[in-house]
């Protein structure tokens, strides 16, 4: 099964101790990054508050049974279990969770890089640990920075399994694989790509033999038991699949694979350099592998992963989920392509001394230059809903109406308004902890009266000489033409989903804002820093009556 191997560039020499301690370097400088967010995210945004709000409900049969509501299997849920337990529920204390969940990302990537070239992870820690999306969303207080570091564990024990392909070795890359997918379920998606590039890869090098059933069922075992344990979470997936009617929508290939690329962290031209020079590396060996000249069982494996993992998960987001992913969807993706691109850059440079040495001395330079440039990125504040709460705090009377559009950012707002004035989400929904999206699906089935109340309480707050105050944004129809209208759920065409009701239900309350107020102006949002798009809301206020048009 061994076969006849290549040489591969882990051997210890003289230029080692410098290679090192441009590792370290490098890992520094990530830290600092990070130690930067940190510093400014502030508040909790949407999605981090209903992770805390699980956390909040301490005991671990409550969390069981609301773990459906976010997004995350059950590792996760120990965890914020435990935290409840402890009584670290605060930002302060969440937030340092974050930057835990961050180091961690950061040691696995040295253990895993270790297990691959026996190295330093120079050009690991170049193109992900130092790359702005990782940062921000590998340490904000949601699963998906424990889910890449869990996936990197899973990834370097198959890469030490292929070396030595033991029963002893395959029962810790099953028990790897299970934490992986029970940090974030996506992961299944790629651990399924990398076993499949471990059965090719064990492919006998140089003939057309299959390897020994024992190694193959081996990998299959391991990957089953991980696929097992996700009926810990059964729960999650089934509620899931009744959403999914809701929250899906129809998205392109190229759109998904666009987020993709910006997840990289490539707006920059050099960082966008630095991944195309990846992806030369890792296509150079792919070819090599095509040409037969890659015989080694590791380097075949990961010359098959990446296409097999960066296809399947694209294919995932595509036809599967069918969402809009969003950046940190693909931390664990990332990570391993960049995990990837270390083994081809060094098996490049095995053998040139001088590349091997450029990209230790490079890596310390590139690395610090764009350190540097991530450094105003990374500086971001994930939520103003804070800063909102206390502007209504001090200048929203009792008889006051408070809306919250879009529904969802009632999350975040009710954690940090405690004021006089009584507040509604659009549409109002009976609990602001979680995104509850079937309560949703039961305003779609009532049509245009699904905001009925709400509407009244608006109107009535108006018409008595109380302000409403809106946060967020509504978006009007043109003037002289009417909102738009829908019938009860399921639509003849759009069928269940939310997005086409939730818009139409937003432009009718603005124009009833825009025809009937008397008065609508905004108030001034301080921005201590940048502000985190997903959650930068502003705030108006609308007073007065008139019959209008």
């Amino acid at each position: 099964m061994r076969g006849v191997r290549t040489p591969e560039p882990n051997a210890v020499s003289a230029w080692e101790p410098v290679r090192l301690a441009a590792g370290v370097m490098l890992t520094m400088a990530a830290v600092a990054l990070q130690l930067v967010f940190v510093w400014h995210a502030g508040p909790l945004w949407r999605d981090e508050a209903n992770s805390a709000n699980l956390a909040a409900l301490r005991s671990w049969w409550a969390i069981w049974d609301y773990s459906r509501y976010d997004s995350f299997p059950r590792l996760w849920n120990v965890l914020v279990w435990v935290l409840g337990q402890v009584g670290w529920t605060s930002d302060f204390h969440l937030r340092a969770v974050g930057l835990v969940a961050a180091w961690l990302q950061l040691a696995a990537l040295w253990w895993a890089g270790r297990a691959v070239t026996g190295r330093a992870p120079l050009v690991a820690l170049l193109l992900y640990g130092l790359a702005a999306p990782a940062v921000v969303y590998g340490t904000m207080f949601r699963g998906y920075g424990l889910g890449a570091a869990a996936f990197l564990l899973a990834s370097g024990s198959l890469l030490r399994w292929m070396v030595a392909p033991t029963w002893r070795r395959a029962a810790w890359l099953a028990a790897a694989n299970v934490i992986a997918v029970q940090s974030n379920f996506a992961n299944g998606v790629l651990l399924a790509a990398l076993h499949a590039a471990a059965a090719l890869g064990l492919w006998r090098p140089g003939g057309r033999v299959p390897a020994p059933a024992r190694a193959w069922a081996m990998v299959a075992a391991a990957l089953g038991v991980a696929t097992l344990s996700l009926g810990f979470s059964w729960s999650w997936i089934r509620y899931a699949f009744e959403v999914g009617v809701s929250e899906q929508r129809p998205v392109s290939l190229g759109v998904v694979a666009a987020v993709w690329w910006q997840s990289l962290g490539t707006q920059g031209w050099l960082r966008a350099a630095l991944w195309c020079g990846a992806f030369l590396a890792l296509g150079w060996l792919f070819g090599e592998r095509l040409a037969g000249r890659v015989r080694e069982e590791r380097a075949c494996m990961l010359a098959w992963a990446c296409p097999l993992a960066v296809g399947l998960f694209l294919l995932y987001f595509w036809q599967f989920a069918r969402l809009p992913s969003q950046e940190w969807h693909y931390l664990s993706l990332n990570a391993f392509v960049a995990l990837a691109a270390e083994f081809a850059v060094q098996r490049l440079a095995y053998r040139r001394p001088m590349l091997d040495r450029a990209v230790a001395i490079g890596g310390v330079v590139l690395g610090l230059w764009l350190a540097w440039q991530a450094w105003p990125i990374v500086a971001v504040r994930m939520s103003n809903v804070d800063l909102i709460a206390g502007i209504l705090r001090a200048q929203a009377a009792p008889q006051d109406l408070v809306v919250v559009a879009p529904w969802y950012c009632g999350i975040s707002f009710q954690r940090y308004y405690h004021g006089p004035a009584p507040w509604i989400t659009l549409p109002e929904v009976p609990d602001h902890r979680f995104h509850y999206h079937l309560a949703i699906r039961a305003k779609m089935a009532l049509g245009d009266r699904g905001i009925e109340e709400e509407r009244v309480r608006i109107v009535e707050a108006l018409k008595r000489g109380s302000r409403v105050w809106l946060v967020g944004d509504l978006s009007a129809p043109p003037a002289g033409e009417l909102p738009p209208s829908l019938p009860p759920a399921p639509h003849p065409v759009t069928g269940w989903r939310a997005g086409p009701y939730l818009e139409a239900w937003e432009q009718q309350i603005a124009a009833l804002l825009r025809d009937h107020s008397r008065e609508i102006w905004g108030i001034e949002v301080p921005r201590p820093t940048r502000i985190n798009p997903w959650e930068n809301l502003a705030l108006t206020v609308i007073e007065g009556w008139q019959q209008g048009p």
